[in-house]
């Protein structure tokens, strides 16, 4: 029953997807994945409430690449004819979207070590001025 609650959980978020993709124009599983993060991050939806079906997906997420396997295979004739440019833009892709990634990761882990710095200064702060007596 538990998963059943959980798989609902995410049906019901790709299905809020799909509606506000009707007035939004991105893709409705963007939409949902947003929806569902954003929910995640407000703490509307608990982590453990997902968590036993998500792990699951990951676990079988290979099989999801399966569909665009077969659209090459399928395509191939089209596409051997723009194949160059077809791998550019998908090396150059993959590697500015790596570097935004990393850059982004950087930028987060400085403002946590400087959030950090701020408290541990800001209690040595609060010591110094408790142990003379202020």
């Amino acid at each position: 029953m538990l998963i059943l609650n959980q798989l609902m959980i995410l049906f019901l978020f790709g299905l809020a997807g799909h509606l506000l993709a009707i007035i939004v124009p991105l893709p409705a599983l963007i939409l949902a994945m947003l929806l569902l993060f954003i929910s995640l991050l407000m703490g509307w939806i608990k982590k453990d409430k997902i968590e036993m079906v998500s792990s699951q997906l990951m676990a079988i997420s290979g099989l999801f690449f399966i569909p665009m396997i077969v659209g090459i295979i399928e395509y191939w004739s089209d596409i051997r004819a723009v194949i160059i440019p077809f791998l550019l833009v998908v090396t150059f892709g993959t590697v500015g979207s790596l570097a935004l990634t990393a850059l982004i990761l950087e930028w987060m882990i400085h403002r946590q070590d400087a959030k950090e710095a701020r408290e541990v200064k800001l209690e040595k702060l609060e010591r110094g001025k408790r142990s003379h007596g202020e």
